[in-house]
């Protein structure tokens, strides 16, 4: 067994997330978000990570990553509708139809 490299997604900047590798769509999604500006914040920056990698709506990634943002959102107890609007922002406007 060998030590291994703990990552605390909490701490990283934003700016270092907004650049262009998909792995950061993933880090930024497991961010927590501790209230609600906080949460509308984290899925702006979801949001702009898509548009800037041109992530499909369609694709494997973008389902997993939506999937565990609602279920994440509904095990708060808070529904998921009002947010899907801010997340659609960063797709194709003919993917938005989709979510």
């Amino acid at each position: 067994m060998q030590p291994f490299p703990l990552l605390d997604v909490e701490t990283l900047d934003e700016a270092d997330l907004l650049s262009e590798h998909r792995s950061n769509l993933l880090l930024a999604s497991l961010r927590r978000a501790k209230n609600e500006h906080a949460l509308e914040k984290k899925l702006h920056l979801l949001s702009a990570l898509l548009a800037k990698l041109g992530i499909n709506a369609t694709s494997e990634l973008s389902y997993n990553v939506l999937s565990y943002l609602a279920r994440s959102i509904s095990a708060n107890g808070k529904p998921v509708e009002p947010y899907w609007d801010i997340l659609k922002q960063g797709f194709a406007p003919d993917c938005q139809k989709i979510y």
